[in-house]
């Protein structure tokens, strides 16, 4: 039986006795919907490298929305991966190398998520660097190329349809 982990815990919880074609048809749902959903806030990010000066900067601060829509989005995309490896989708390993590519490139997308969730705590300082055709964040002395991130959660999301398209036809309990 497989298990998965409470998010705030830490302890092991048993996935429930359902067929594995049921979790992957769940996966396919949420990579889906993520997958859409990096793929909206990026165009809506890059729509506005095409503004006048005066445009961009009544949307400096629709960007710096869109930004943290976009984080979003690509951590959750990133659970997406790690759910459908855990459930025993990525037969070839494929998945796994492909979490482990993107968290070594992106890792820091999940503290850029967490500071933008806990703004309470006073660590966002996200700041939205656009021009000469180029988008990035600036974030604790880093910059993030949205480009550069939105191709590699691209390409997690392609990854995942490959690794649960041949699952998705079978009907099997494990």
């Amino acid at each position: 039986m497989g298990s998965q982990r409470d998010r705030h815990q830490g302890a092991a919880v048993p996935f429930p006795a359902v067929p594995l074609r049921q979790r992957v048809a769940q996966i396919r749902y949420d990579v889906n919907w993520q997958g859409t959903a990096v793929r909206m806030q990026y165009e809506r990010l890059v729509t506005r490298l095409k503004l006048s000066l005066e445009d961009m900067a009544y949307a400096h601060l629709h960007g710096i929305v869109d930004m943290d829509f976009l984080v979003i989005a690509v951590r959750r995309l990133l659970r997406v991966a790690e759910r459908a490896r855990d459930i025993g989708c990525d037969v070839n390993g494929e998945l796994k190398q492909a979490i482990k590519v993107f968290t070594s490139q992106w890792g820091q997308v999940i503290d850029v998520r967490n500071a933008l969730e806990h703004i309470d705590h006073g660590r966002a300082g996200i700041v939205p660097v656009q021009g000469g055709g180029t988008l990035l964040f600036a974030w604790r002395g880093e910059q993030v190329d949205v480009h550069k991130l939105f191709r590699a959660a691209d390409n997690l999301c392609k990854t995942i349809c490959r690794v649960i398209e041949p699952q998705e036809a079978n009907d099997i309990l494990i």
